[in-house]
């Protein structure tokens, strides 16, 4: 079984192709590399309606949940495209949401551990 499919499954991102699996020296980290399919269509980030054009193109890591009790963190390269009515914005991306650093199940995770904490919490 390929380490690539394995992530896939583990990190339930299917849209994208994973490039490279790397951890680093310390051992704590991993670090996924992931690539859109060449076909893929952009779309804005913010509204998602469909651009046509690239502004430029810069890689952003997003936090994952934690794989086998090691940090996971998912690397992309994100074109920031020109939207009709939003203007330059970064597209959109599967696995987490507009404006976001950490993943949709790291964020689907923390909060359902926020609202399954004690009321003595509820001001924290």
């Amino acid at each position: 079984m390929r380490v690539a499919y394995i992530f896939k499954r583990l990190m339930g991102i299917d849209a994208v192709r994973i490039s490279h699996v790397a951890d680093e020296p310390s051992g704590w980290v991993i670090t996924v590399t992931v690539e859109r399919r060449r076909n893929r269509r952009m779309h804005c980030g913010r509204c998602g309606q469909r651009a046509r054009s690239v502004y430029d193109r810069q890689v952003r890591s997003w936090r994952h949940l934690d794989a086998f009790r090691v940090r996971c963190v998912i690397r992309a390269e994100v074109r920031r495209v020109v939207c009709r009515d939003c203007g330059v914005c970064a597209e959109a991306v599967p696995w987490a949401r507009p404006g976001s650093r950490v993943s949709r199940r790291s964020r689907t995770r923390a909060c359902g551990w926020r609202d399954r904490r004690p009321s003595r919490w509820a001001r924290i």
